[in-house]
C-alpha cells in the first residue's frame, strides 16, 4: 500500500510539473506573438504565421520517441544518451535542410514568391 501511495504522489507531481511547463511555454509563445505583432508590418506577421504552420508541424517530429526512451528508464547508460543526442542532432539538421530546400516550394504554395 505504501508503494502505491508513493507512486501516485510521483504521478501527481509529474502532472503538475508537466502542466507548469506547458503553461509557461504557451505563455512565452503568446508574449512573443504579441511583441512580433506590434513590431512587424501586417504582411510580415502574416508571412511569419504561415511559416509557423510548417515549423509547428515539424516540431511534432522533433524528438522521434526519444523522450519515451529517456522517461521509461530509471538509469540511462552513457552510450544511450550519446546515441539519442546524435540522433536528435542529425534529425534537427535533416529538418533544417528540408526547410531550406523546400522554402521556394513553400513560397509558391503560399503564393508568396
Amino acid at each position: 500500500m505504501n508503494n502505491n501511495l508513493l507512486e501516485s504522489k510521483t504521478v501527481v507531481s509529474g502532472i503538475r510539473w508537466s502542466g507548469a511547463i506547458q503553461f509557461i511555454g504557451e505563455s512565452v509563445r503568446i508574449v512573443v506573438s504579441v511583441i512580433l505583432a506590434r513590431l512587424l508590418a501586417p504582411e510580415d506577421f502574416g508571412l511569419l504565421a504561415m511559416a509557423s504552420v510548417v515549423t509547428g508541424f515539424l516540431v511534432l517530429f522533433q524528438y522521434m520517441g526519444a523522450r519515451g526512451v529517456i522517461i521509461q528508464r530509471k538509469e540511462l547508460p552513457p552510450d544511450l544518451v550519446n546515441s539519442l543526442f546524435v540522433l536528435n542532432l542529425a534529425f534537427g539538421f535533416i529538418i533544417a535542410l528540408g526547410l531550406i530546400l523546400g522554402a521556394s516550394a513553400l513560397a509558391m504554395l503560399y503564393k508568396n514568391s
